[in-house]
């Protein structure tokens, strides 16, 4: 596609016409561009775009008021809060419920959620959600995915309970050290 400027002289326009573009000149963004490199994963972008929104929602408050917000996310009460930013109760509250104060908590906590992944819940959901739906067309992906929430399940009884599963003697381990590669020192003795 030759796309040519127009001039306009007096009333009429004139078409300046170019040269054929050489198709050479442009080059292929997979040339330049790794998609496998980890900036472009969907998760980093995810995160990234998170940290601009807490970025701006901490520039629409003032620095005392972003500490207080903090404070409230660590974990403080109203009234901790308070103490730990010499102000009262009262005004802590009055941030936390503003506009810009309920948006930097909220966008905290999704930032939170997003760089702890997926808890043990939602990963049981999926292994059930893929041995329900391969149950059909793909048996034995549907086997994996159980044979995986059976695993998970017997390792979180064993946590529990160690004696659930029968006496299991815990594994020793013996680390076999080189007294020629690494003799014994001052502090082996």
């Amino acid at each position: 596609m030759n796309i040519s400027p127009r001039r306009r002289t007096g009333t009429q326009l004139d078409v300046i016409e170019h040269a054929d573009e050489d198709d050479s000149a442009f080059r292929n963004p997979d040339d330049f561009l790794d998609r496998a490199h980890p900036e472009n994963d969907q998760y980093m972008v995810a995160i990234e775009r998170i940290q601009r929104k807490i970025m701006h929602a901490s520039r629409m408050l003032r620095s005392k008021h972003v500490n207080i917000i903090k404070s409230v996310f660590s974990g403080m009460n109203y009234t901790e809060a308070a103490v730990e930013n010499a102000c009262s109760p009262v005004t802590v509250s009055r941030v936390v419920d503003s506009t810009y104060g309920r948006r930097l908590l909220d966008l905290l906590q999704y930032h939170m959620k997003l760089l702890e992944g997926p808890n043990e819940a939602l990963r049981r959901n999926m292994l059930w959600r893929i041995a329900a739906k391969e149950e059909l067309t793909d048996p034995k992906t549907s086997i994996k995915a159980i044979e995986a929430l059976n695993k998970m399940h017997f390792q979180d009884k064993q946590l529990k309970n160690p004696d659930a599963g029968g006496h299991h003697q815990p594994q020793q381990v013996t680390i076999n050290i080189n007294q020629q590669i690494l003799p014994k020192g001052a502090l082996d003795r």
